[in-house]
């Protein structure tokens, strides 16, 4: 079972409520049996929108795309988890596409292009180069 972990859950809150869940299963079927195993943990990540590298990609995406991209939540995992947990401020954003993880998967070639100059942009403008 993989479980995403929100922030401020920790891991032994996580692994109580999965045993609590088998223990519930055990109790209507006496054929049920479960065992939880964690063997991979990284905590929830949430960035303030304050934060400056949030501001700086903002600011910079409106300049590219005319409009505010929309502030937004997933459920999957990247390295800014890590990068975030060791003090080194960072944030996802990225081009659409389709088809997330599965057997076609693809993106759009002018939002790649226009992903890159945002994100190109915000570094220069980030590390004090604009």
């Amino acid at each position: 079972m993989d479980t995403r972990i929100l922030p401020g859950e920790r891991r032994e809150t996580v692994i109580a409520e999965l045993l609590g869940l088998f223990d519930a299963c055990a109790a209507r079927s006496d054929r049920f049996k479960g065992k939880a195993d964690v063997f991979f943990y990284r905590d929830g990540l949430e960035v303030d929108r304050e934060e400056t590298v949030v501001q700086t990609l903002r600011r910079e995406a409106e300049a590219v795309l005319g409009r505010t991209p929309p502030y937004a939540s997933m459920t999957g995992w990247m390295d800014t988890g890590i990068l975030n947990a060791v003090g080194i401020p960072s944030v996802m954003f990225g081009p659409g596409g389709e088809g997330f993880h599965a057997a076609v998967e693809f993106t759009y070639r002018d939002q790649v292009v226009r992903c890159a100059d945002i994100l190109t942009r915000t570094a220069r403008a980030f590390c004090g180069e604009a």
